[in-house]
This record gives C-alpha cells, structure tokens and sequence, in this order.
C-alpha cells in the first residue's frame, strides 16, 4: 500500500529555504508535519483507489475467453471510487486531527448505515464492509497526543462560521459536531453552543447569518431541528430513523432551506397588507404557502389563499425581459380550475380586501410584484 508522499520531489525537508540563508526572506514558518491520521487516510485513499483500478483493468482477451465474472463488480467500483471522492474531499478540507477523526467516524456510520440498509431491501451490501475500515481506521490511528493538546477553544473562523463566547471543551462529541459544522457550509455566527443528550452526542447552538436573521439548531444522531427565532413556525424538521445519521450535507440544505423559508416569510410580512384575518374582523380569509420561483427570465410569485367559498392558488408571472406579466388564479378542487379573467379580478379584489388590502385585483397584483421583489433581492432567498 503506498503512502501518498507531501514532500515535493527535489526540494529538501524543511522546503527550499532549508538549504540557504535568505536574510531578506526574514523568518519562515515551516508547515506542522501531518498527523498520525492524516497520513493513515493518504494510505487509505491509495488503498481504494488501488482496489478501483484493479475492478478497471481489463484484459482484451476477456472478448474472446468465455469468462465467469462477478456481478458485484461494478457495484464494488462505484462503491471504491465514491469512497476515494469522499476521503479526499476530508483530506483537503483543512480539519485538525481530532475533526479528521470526528468526520471519518460520521462517514464511516453513514456507510455501515447504507450497507444495512440494502439487506434489509435483500440487496447486496457493498458499503458495510468500507464503513468498517473507515472506522478502524479513524480509532487506531487517532493520535493521543495530540487529542490531549488540543486547544479548549477552537479557531475563531472555521469556513465561513464564527463562534463568539463559546467555550468548546476538548472531546470527541464536541470535535465531531465540530467537523459536522465545518463541512455543512453553513457561513454565520455560532453561539451559546453546547453538546447535549447521554454522551454529549446532541448539539443545541443559535446560529445567526450574515443576514442577521437568528435560527435554533438541535441535533441529535439521527434528528435535526432549525427554527427561526423569530417565527418559530418557520423550520426545518429530520428524522432519519433506523439509526443513520445526520451528514454535514443533510445538515447544511436543511439549515438553508430554513433560511430560504424565513426570508420567504419576512418578504411576505415585511412587503404585503394582506394578512390572514378571523371571522367577525372581515370575511375570513387565509395566506399560506407563499413562494418565489425564478425560471430564467420569468419569476413567478404564487400564495395559496382561502375564503369561506373555496381555496384558490393564485400565481403572479412577470417577465424581467420584456417586463410583460400575468396574474392567474386557479380554484382548487374545481373540475374547471383556470378562472375567468372577470371571476380572476373578482376573486383577488375580494381576497385583498378581506385580508385589510385595498379591494381590486390591481392591488392584490402589485403586493405580489414587491414580495417578490424583496425575496429575490434578499441574500438569505439566494443562499437556500
């Protein structure tokens, strides 16, 4: 098994400047050797890139002979060659050595987890076995050392998040939610951060984006809650179930949904008069599912809205091109869905008005234009 050399060929231990006096250099800062475990994950990544390419070589006799192969192969080869994308994305992902070890044990549940999964289906496992050795690996090459060095507080940026007044205990629940936070791309500022649950396997932290906006994470092994603070309303919930875990991807699309969710709402709040109202106040009407979709040069801005006659989807459509736009209003759980144009300005001026907007489907129309305005020019629309 080869181990991938980080020494450049040519150039001395210490780098080029090992070899000379540079006084106009001044003071070089030589590069921390790498850990125990970095260098087991190069070996294990040549390993399995070793095991791809022997699934790959191909004799040209194999035409002619008549060969017994294995049906498995192919899976096998998708299976090794995801695992070398997957180890060399941790490789290069700048992590300390107690991270590396928190992020190659996720990856290594994730794929025990997926290998059990297809023998419950009846299914060949092909995943149970590499999630083994990612497991071993990450526990016998795991330097002691260097787990009990580790700083108390982590560094102040890690790929786009900034912790402020969180004190980060060394340990390896507190590294693995570390790593998981790190790899998720979630870019904001973490606090009040703190492991929770038996073990400190769960993690409660307030995380605030760039846009300011504040959202509750829990998580836990295989359950992961984010709420925006100021609507609790507004969040994302997942259950895994059967033990998988919760990946720093799954962790980072749904934490940007719930941002794209919250920026949704604000836009709806923060840019419309119409609101939902109770009966007594006026005709009661609702609001729910508001959204902007853009597709090319056409945004659409829908809301499905209801009223003691029916509930009704209605979609604003405008072309940022030729600027020319539509609004339609479609009745729900009508054999003739699409109405009028005549029953369509009815419709919206009843429903602006009931929810304290001015009565006319023109009004209704330029409340859609400025929410749709306000979520596509929102940061928080773009990063979910």
């Amino acid at each position: 098994m080869n181990i991938r050399s980080r020494q450049p060929q040519g150039i001395p231990a210490g780098g080029q400047f090992a070899t000379a006096s540079h006084p106009e250099a001044g003071a070089v800062a030589l590069a921390a050797p790498p850990s125990t475990l970095h260098r087991a994950l190069d070996s294990a990544i040549a390993d399995y890139e070793g095991r791809a390419q022997r699934l790959d070589d191909h004799d040209p006799l194999d035409d002619i002979r008549t060969v017994v192969t294995d049906p498995e192969a192919d899976a096998r080869y998708a299976a090794y060659r995801e695992t070398v994308d997957r180890l060399s994305v941790l490789r290069d992902a700048d992590l300390t050595e107690g991270e590396l070890a928190a992020a190659l044990d996720i990856l290594g549940w994730e794929l025990r987890a997926r290998g059990d999964a297809a023998l419950r289906e009846g299914k060949r496992d092909v995943y149970a076995g590499i999630g083994t050795d990612i497991l071993i690996t990450a526990f016998e090459n795991r330097d002691p050392v260097a787990q009990l060095q580790r700083r108390r507080t982590k560094i102040k940026a890690l790929n786009g998040l900034q912790f402020e007044d969180v004190d980060l205990p060394s340990g390896v629940a507190m590294d693995r939610h570390i790593a998981k936070l790190k790899l998720s791309g979630i870019a904001g500022t973490v606090r009040g951060m703190k492991a929770t649950g038996e073990y400190g396997k769960g993690l409660s932290a307030v995380i605030e984006t760039p846009e300011g906006r504040s959202f509750q994470l829990d998580m836990a092994h295989s359950t992961l809650a984010v709420a925006w603070a100021e609507d609790p309303s507004v969040a994302v919930r997942v259950d895994l179930g059967r033990g998988e875990p919760v990946t720093p991807e799954i962790l980072g699309e749904s934490f940007r949904e719930a941002v794209r969710h919250a920026a949704i709402t604000d836009a709806w709040t923060n840019s419309t008069r119409m609101r939902s109202s109770s009966p007594g106040v006026h005709p009661a009407v609702s609001f729910t599912d508001y959204t902007v979709i853009e597709d090319g040069d056409i945004t659409v801005a829908a809301v499905t809205a209801g009223n003691s006659i029916s509930m009704y989807r209605v979609e604003r459509l405008r072309n940022t091109a030729t600027g020319e736009s539509e609004t339609r209003v479609q009745v729900l759980g009508s054999d003739e869905s699409k109405a009028s144009t005549r029953m369509t300005e009815a419709i919206l001026a009843d429903l602006s008005e009931a929810g304290g907007g001015e009565g006319s489907g023109a009004a209704f129309s330029r409340d859609l234009d400025k929410f749709a305005a306000a979520v596509t020019a929102d940061p928080g629309y773009r990063a979910g």
